[in-house]
């Protein structure tokens, strides 16, 4: 056992081999003279917990299990534009507002929901949620709470598979102190029922919105 690597360090040196071939992309880049002029977005759709019972299975090369936690979902995002526009965002910010920015940016209309907004606009965090799995689940990023729900609906044709739950209430405070979920939803029960109700309707919006655009 002395020999295998830990998950930690395949991910170190996964993490060195990605800034090196970046590196050599934009200096790739500067040497075409297309640098000064180009749109770079760095991002993930996920990341890996350390704490999955199937991080063996990526360790020797197969794919990361996405899961409904920090780890997993809070995920780094750059995006170098032209012009030398740059600044730190320290808020929560969605993945949906990528499309949004570049749009703008590049003066383009793109079609996009109504509430995501470009980057370049304002300065305010988001609430994020994230949609994944089949029966669908999801789960809502507040600067204080993660909170994850189970709709029971199945992903595709969204039909009921199952009863919709909690599946958990995370205190982040909590959480960056001790690396640890703890589990606050029958502590926190009205919390728990406020993002559910938020989720639901936010469900039931994407489902509406996907009818309507199959309808003749």
């Amino acid at each position: 056992w002395e020999n295998v690597p830990q998950p930690i360090d395949v991910y170190d040196t996964a993490v060195l081999d990605v800034d090196k071939q970046l590196g050599l992309f934009t200096e790739r880049l500067r040497e075409m003279g297309s640098f000064d002029d180009t749109c770079l977005v760095f991002t993930s759709p996920y990341g890996l917990d350390f704490s999955e019972p199937e991080r063996g299975v990526w360790r020797r090369g197969g794919p990361g299990v996405p899961r409904l936690t920090e780890e997993t979902i809070r995920v780094p995002l750059i995006i170098s534009l032209p012009e030398g526009i740059g600044r730190t965002r320290r808020p929560l910010v969605s993945l949906n507002a990528v499309g949004r920015t570049l749009g703008d940016f590049a003066g383009v209309s793109l079609s996009h929901s109504a509430d995501v907004r470009s980057l370049l606009d304002y300065t305010a965090g988001e609430e994020p949620i994230t949609v994944m799995g089949d029966p669908i689940a999801l789960s809502l990023r507040t600067e204080e709470w993660r909170y994850n729900w189970q709709s029971g609906l199945r992903a595709g044709d969204f039909s009921e598979t199952g009863t919709a739950t909690t599946l958990g209430l995370y205190n982040m405070a909590d959480y960056q102190e001790t690396f640890q979920n703890k589990n606050y939803a029958t502590r926190e029960p009205g919390i728990a029922t406020r993002y559910r109700e938020q989720l639901s309707a936010y469900l039931d919006g994407f489902v509406q919105a996907v009818a309507a655009k199959n309808s003749p």
